[in-house]
């Protein structure tokens, strides 16, 4: 049986949609921001010896396989300015990572609270919790979705 949606349920499916979209942005820009930490990482660390390592950290400090490779920032012109860029690199690919967590955390927050209200306008039309799972938010946006015969 189709059944017209109520403009409110309609809203919050609407912003549900919304904050979907929102969460698969966040998720994007976030294997960026790793992926800009890991090319940095690897510009400081790719061919240091274990044996430099230990003499730095101790027996006890990282134990990283031998490459027989310099670390990029080492083979640059000018090391020091190299180190310099990666060290920022890292920062600010570190600082964005921890921004968009924090943002995934309040969209997700969001989500859960106009999938909430969502919900419960659907119960309202008669609806259960089971139902609504299965309902396609894009029906539900859309204003005509099918409801159970009971």
């Amino acid at each position: 049986m189709s059944t017209t949606v109520p403009d409110h349920v309609r809203a919050a499916a609407r912003e549900v949609r919304a904050l979907f979209d929102r969460h698969q942005e966040l998720a994007i820009a976030m294997n960026q921001a790793s992926s800009r930490h890991e090319a940095a990482e690897r510009q400081l660390v790719s061919g240091l010896s274990a044996d430099a390592l230990r003499a730095i950290y101790g027996p006890q400090g990282p134990d990283l396989a031998l490459s027989g490779e310099k670390p990029a920032v080492l083979q640059a012109k000018f090391p020091i300015q190299a180190l310099e860029q990666v060290a920022y690199e890292l920062r600010t690919a570190y600082n964005e990572l921890h921004r968009l967590s924090e943002d995934s955390r309040i969209n997700a927050s969001e989500t859960g609270a106009a999938m909430e209200r969502m919900t419960l306008g659907l119960i309202e039309l008669g609806l259960t919790r089971d139902d609504v799972q299965r309902i396609d938010v894009d029906q539900v946006v859309a204003g005509t979705i099918e409801t159970p015969v009971r």
